[in-house]
C-alpha cells in the first residue's frame, strides 16, 4: 500500500509506516544524518509522533525520515506476520541502498518507491521509543540478518551512526506490561479482556522460561540491543543515548540503568540523560525540550566527529 498524505513530502508506504522526503532536495549537509529512522511506542498516535518528525525535519531539512508506528497487535502476531508488517520498511531501506537486495530478482516496486535513488553515503540516526519500538528494531534486525545483508551496499566502511533509546528498554514486568497494553483502551470490558490476555501471555512466558528454558521477547530484546551486529549501521563505537526518568511508571529506572551498565561492560559508547519524577513515559521531550533535544543534537555531533 502506497499513498500520499496531506503533506506531499510524506508518503505512506505501509500500514503505520511513513516515508518523509527531504524538504530541501539537493546535496546533503555532511554534518546531517542521511536517514533518520523513528520507531514509535506502542499505540502511539500519528499526531504525537509528528511532534518528533517535525523537529527532525526542521533540524535536518535535507534528510530522509522514516517513521514506523507500533500497534499492540504486533506483539500478539506470529513472527511471519511481524516480518510481513515491516516488509514495506525493508523495501524502503533497500531502495535507499541501506541493505542488500535479495539474491533472486525482486518484483517491481510500486510508485513512488521506484523513484527512490540510493543514497551515495550513509549516516544513520535511529530514535527508538519504549519496548514497542525496541521490539520492532529487533525484528528488523532479524529480517536483515535473514537476508544476509550484514553490510551496506555502497559504503566501504561503517557509517556515522547513533542510537537514541527513549524510555527503554524495560524489564518486561507484569505491571509494566499491563499498563502498556491497557493505557489506550477506554472501554472497561475491553480493558478486562486485555488484562486477561496479558495474564495468559505471562503464564505462557513463565512456562517457556522455566520449563523449556526458552528466552521470551523482552529478555531477548534486551540482549539483542547489546549485540553490536543487531543492525548493519551500528557498532560498539556508535554513540547511544539513554533517555529515561524517575517518573516513568512503565519502564523503571533500574531496568534502564542495568541495561546501560551491561552495555558499558560490553564496550559500547554510552551516554544518558535522566529526568526527574515529573517526567513521564515517552514524555521527556515535553518535560524539558531544551535538555532533551540538546542532548540528542550533541550526541549526533559526536557521531559525526567519530567518523572524521
Amino acid at each position: 500500500m502506497v499513498s500520499m498524505t496531506a503533506d506531499d513530502t510524506c508518503v505512506k508506504v505501509g500500514e503505520g509506516i511513513h516515508l518523509y522526503r527531504p524538504t530541501e532536495p539537493g546535496p546533503i549537509n555532511p554534518s546531517h544524518p542521511t536517514v533518520v529512522l523513528i520507531f514509535g511506542w506502542m499505540a502511539a498516535r500519528f499526531s504525537h509522533l509528528q511532534k518528533y518528525t517535525s523537529i527532525y525535519r526542521e533540524r535536518y531539512p535535507d534528510t530522509t525520515l522514516i517513521l514506523t508506528q507500533c500497534e499492540p497487535s504486533f506483539f500478539w502476531s506470529s513472527q511471519r506476520a511481524q516480518h510481513k508488517a515491516l516488509a514495506p520498511l525493508v523495501d524502503v531501506l533497500e531502495a535507499l541502498g541501506l541493505i542488500h537486495p535479495l539474491q533472486e530478482a525482486s518484483k517491481p516496486r510500486k510508485t513512488p518507491l521506484d523513484s527512490i535513488v540510493p543514497l551515495p553515503t550513509h549516516r544513520i540516526l535511529l530514535h527508538v521509543f519504549s519496548n514497542g519500538g525496541c521490539c520492532q528494531l529487533m525484528i528488523l534486525g532479524s529480517i536483515i540478518s535473514n537476508r544476509r545483508a550484514a553490510s551496506l551496499t555502497t559504503a566501504t566502511h561503517t557509517p556515522a551512526s547513533a542510537l537514541i533509546l527513549d524510555s527503554c528498554p524495560g524489564d518486561g514486568g507484569f505491571s509494566s506490561a499491563e499498563r502498556a497494553f491497557t493505557i489506550s483502551v477506554t472501554n472497561p470490558l475491553l480493558r478486562i479482556l486485555v488484562k486477561l490476555g496479558v495474564i495468559i501471555l505471562f503464564s505462557i512466558r513463565l512456562v517457556m522460561e522455566h520449563v523449556f528454558r526458552q528466552q521470551s521477547t523482552i529478555p531477548s530484546m534486551r540482549s539483542q540491543l547489546n549485540d553490536p551486529d543487531m543492525v548493519p549501521w551500528l557498532n560498539k563505537n556508535s554513540p547511544r543515548l539513554y533517555i529515561y526518568s524517575e517518573g516513568d511508571e512503565m519502564v523503571p529506572v533500574h531496568a534502564v540503568e542495568q541495561h546501560m551498565k551491561d552495555a558499558v561492560e560490553k564496550g559500547f559508547n554510552v551516554q544518558s540523560v535522566k529526568f526527574g519524577k515529573e517526567s513521564k513515559h515517552v514524555a521527556h521531550a515535553r518535560s524539558d525540550p531544551s535538555r532533551y533535544w540538546g542532548a540528542t543534537e550533541q550526541m549526533w555531533k559526536e557521531a559525526i566527529g567519530a567518523q572524521d
